[in-house]
This record gives structure tokens, sequence and C-alpha cells, in this order.
């Protein structure tokens, strides 16, 4: 059905909430909030800069979403805190089905690609230091283009790299805003819902709605 699954990282197969756990450990009881603060205004700074055309690579969009978060926390961040905490974005770990998911599309003959917004300075060790990283076939990151997801033009770097048709491509994420633009695209799509959330307003279905990545090779691929 599918030759190739593609995956978002953040979020996805990477869980980026152990964060919380590293800022809690410097800020005792304000380290969830600059957590959370700080992934939201990543989001929403790719986003914006997206469309004002005011690109700048991830890791430094990470690093000013960052001191945004501390000052919203009201967190004074010290260089060592600040850079202890950006390196802590290297060492994330992956969700407890990440690596099986990927070892069963390997072995089954399946692409796996990754497609992040991330630079490639923080893919390739954050991919290394997860243990992901043998069961990748291509990692690709929207630097080449200075475009974030969800432009268009992100998602055709899958078929730029590859050769690949719309139609082979499933693509998997845990954002709906990122479904919905690939969906937009022409790629078929799988939502991973962990946590029940509603899908987004954007008239962009994913094909599936899947509780977890476990999920996945149950529903998309043809029984044995």
């Amino acid at each position: 059905m599918f030759k190739a699954y593609v995956f978002d990282l953040y979020g996805t197969l990477i869980n980026e909430n152990d964060i919380d756990r590293a800022a809690e450990k410097l800020y005792p009881g304000r380290g969830v909030l600059l957590g959370s603060i700080w992934r939201d205004k990543q989001n929403e700074y790719t986003l914006l800069r997206q469309i004002m055309g005011r690109y700048r690579p991830f890791n430094e969009i990470a690093l000013d979403s960052l001191r945004y978060a501390a000052g919203a926390a009201q967190i004074k961040l010290s260089p060592d805190a600040e850079r202890w905490l950006m390196e802590g974005y290297n060492h994330l770990p992956p969700f407890a089905d990440s690596a099986y998911l990927l070892q069963e599309l390997k072995q089954k003959g399946y692409k796996t690609i990754i497609l992040s917004n991330g630079s490639a300075d923080m893919i390739t060790p954050l991919l290394r230091n997860s243990g992901l990283e043998p069961y990748i076939d291509l990692a690709i990151s929207v630097d080449e283009i200075r475009q974030y997801k969800p432009a268009p033009a992100a998602y055709s770097l899958v078929l730029d790299h590859t050769g690949l048709r719309r139609e082979d491509v499933l693509f998997i994420a845990a954002h709906g805003w990122d479904t919905s633009g690939a969906a937009s695209f022409g790629f078929r799509t799988a939502w991973i819902n962990r946590n029940g959330q509603p899908q987004e307003e954007l008239q962009q279905p994913p094909n599936y709605e899947l509780p977890s990545l476990a999920a996945v090779l149950p529903a998309t691929t043809p029984p044995n």
C-alpha cells in the first residue's frame, strides 16, 4: 500500500515532555511551566516566521523560545542553565514504541524517513543519542529550503529526495496541524492522538487516527 513511512520527529518519535523534568531539576515548582511555554513558543515562532518570511534555523528559534519562556515564568536564566537546557534537546528520549515500529517497518521493507522542522545540527545527535538512528533511512531538515512545515514546499522535500509519488507516502505526526499540512499537500496521514484531543478544524482530517505508534502497523499494513 505504502512505500515509505515519513515521521515528524519532536513529539511523534521523541518525547519532548522530558524537558519538563530537566527544567524542574533547575527550577523546582516552575520547571514544568517553563517547559510547557518553551514548547508552545517554538511552534508559534516557526509558524510566525514562516508567515513573515523571516526564517531562522530551529536551534535559534529554540533558544529564542527558551528566553521568552523564562521571562514568562519569571525565571532568571544563567548562561550555564541556558546551555544545559539547550543541550537537553540532544538527549530527549524516544517514546517506548518508536524503535519497535521503525524496526518492524524496516524488516518489512518500507522506507523510514524523518521530515523535521528541526535543524540538522539538532536532528543528527538526537537520533544518535536516542538509539533510533539505525532504523532511519533518511532524515530531512527543512533547513534545506528555509521553509517550515506546514508549508507545501517542506513536504515536497520528501518527494525531491526519494523520487516517490504522493500516494506512496504515509505521513505520521502527533500534531494535528502537521498532519493537516501533509494532507493538504496530498499525503495520506496518520495522526498519533495519544491524549484524546479533538481533531483540528482545518478541513484536512487524517486518514488514520491512532492512540499510539504501536497501532500504526496493524492499521496501515496488509495482514501477513
